[in-house]
């Protein structure tokens, strides 16, 4: 009977083990940006008119009868290839590049190095008729000659999922564009938006792709819509893109509500860490496996806050250890901007009244954004001179947006916050005003 026993334990031991290390394929599938509900701009590119006649070598041919108002080129996917050659120029970031995403994908790089560039930008332009009436006319075969291309009309509302209506006006188009298919140079036809959207200083341009890539993640036991936002649909992954998590099943993604991350972070879902350990370049699936919580820890309320050592702007070293038995707040900056700054700057005030905070700056050229008052507030604080890939914003599951995370007395996580200090402020003015 002991055997019997010793061996059940041994096989629930191994059944667990191989439970935690295990990968879920997470298949995607490109459906309609219209046929879902997801908060801000994400999903949608600046769009600039650019002064044709500078660019009348390379554009051949305008249609006939219709005088040209603008003409719009869409370089991002241009742009995210041109990403390569920073990796393989910059040795720094190739290694980090390396430990970040593995070897497959710095050898799809490599690949791709050896055939850029190539023509992956779209024109398009804006005429009108002799009426006044605008169209929009995109290069749908990229020849740089808009004389055979399909003349299209702009809708003027667009009814989106829940029956909501978008004040806009929108024109859908298809084009031809080159891209690397990881043996060849290829070439594939793509759905795009361009958008007006008015507003009190006039209309706001953007380009945006037809679709977006979607599916379910199971987690706990229970299935989740999933999307990936702000990327090339169908090409090369990079770092910063986001992954979107329907966390409320409400057929919404929010940002504040739901997860919204970048893809490179681990991320937190009822006080378990997980990661994605794969990317399909093309955006067919993704990988998504458990961490090992002893080295990547849950980021929670209620949970301890992982320990970390860092060096500060005035060459000293801070150790959140050292600070236990004091309230943490720990500031991590979107940008260097003096907006963002200032916004940070509301709980600084806090610090003479024994509040500890640490400040996560996006780069380390922070100090040209500072003006004098900001510069002498920030004394009170320590400062820690970061970058948006900084191991301790790793630790902490923060990429490059605006986040606070307060540390309890007994040194576990009190509050998190991300995009907006609301929380915080309140929970401050709680602990430090009374």
């Amino acid at each position: 009977m002991k055997a019997f026993y010793s061996l059940l334990t041994v096989l629930f031991f191994l059944f667990y083990c191989s439970s935690q290390n295990s990968e879920q394929i997470v298949k995607l599938k490109p459906v309609s940006i219209d046929s879902i509900s997801i908060e801000g701009n994400f999903l949608r590119f600046s769009a600039k008119p650019i002064k044709h006649d500078k660019y009348k070598e390379k554009i051949n041919k305008f249609a006939p009868n219709l005088k040209v108002e603008a003409v719009y080129q869409f370089k991002n996917l241009q742009e995210t290839y041109q990403l390569v050659s920073y990796i393989f120029n910059d040795q720094k970031e190739k290694e980090r590049y390396l430990k970040e995403f593995g070897k497959d994908k710095l050898k799809f790089l490599e690949s791709l190095k050896r055939h850029f560039p190539f023509d992956c930008t779209i024109s398009a332009c804006m005429v009108k008729d002799e009426k006044g009436t605008e169209y929009f006319i995109f290069d749908k075969n990229n020849d740089e000659d808009f004389t055979n291309d399909p003349i299209l009309k702009f809708q003027k509302s667009v009814v989106i999922k829940n029956g909501d209506t978008l004040q806009a006006f929108r024109v859908h188009g298809h084009a031809d564009i080159e891209y690397f298919d990881g043996q060849k140079v290829a070439t594939k036809n793509i759905g795009i938006i361009f958008e007006r959207k008015p507003t009190n200083f006039g209309f706001k341009e953007y380009w945006m792709f037809d679709s977006i890539p979607s599916g379910t993640i199971q987690l706990k036991g229970e299935k989740y819509p999933l999307i990936l936002v702000h990327l090339i649909p169908k090409f090369d992954y990079y770092k910063f893109d986001f992954v979107s998590v329907d966390l409320n099943k409400n057929s919404k993604f929010e940002n504040l509500r739901d997860y919204f991350q970048q893809i490179y972070l681990p991320f937190t879902f009822k006080n378990t860490s997980y990661k994605i350990s794969e990317l399909d370049p093309y955006g067919t699936y993704i990988k998504i496996k458990q961490c090992d919580q002893r080295k990547i820890p849950p980021i929670a309320v209620g949970l301890p806050a992982p320990d970390f050592t860092v060096p500060t702007s005035d060459s000293s070293q801070i150790h959140l250890h050292d600070l236990k038995g004091h309230y943490v707040l720990l500031g991590f900056w979107s940008c260097n901007s003096q907006y963002c700054i200032s916004r940070i700057g509301e709980m600084l005030g806090y610090a003479q009244k024994g509040l500890k905070i640490i400040n996560f700056t996006y780069s380390e050229q922070f100090d040209r954004f500072l003006d004098k008052g900001t510069k002498k507030t920030i004394k009170n604080s320590s400062i820690v001179k970061t970058d948006v890939l900084n191991p301790v914003r790793k630790l902490y599951q923060v990429g490059s947006e605006n986040a606070s995370i307060l540390i309890d007395k007994q040194g576990k996580i009190a509050v998190i916050e991300k995009f907006t200090y609301d929380k915080i402020n309140r929970k401050l003015k709680e602990i430090f005003d009374q």
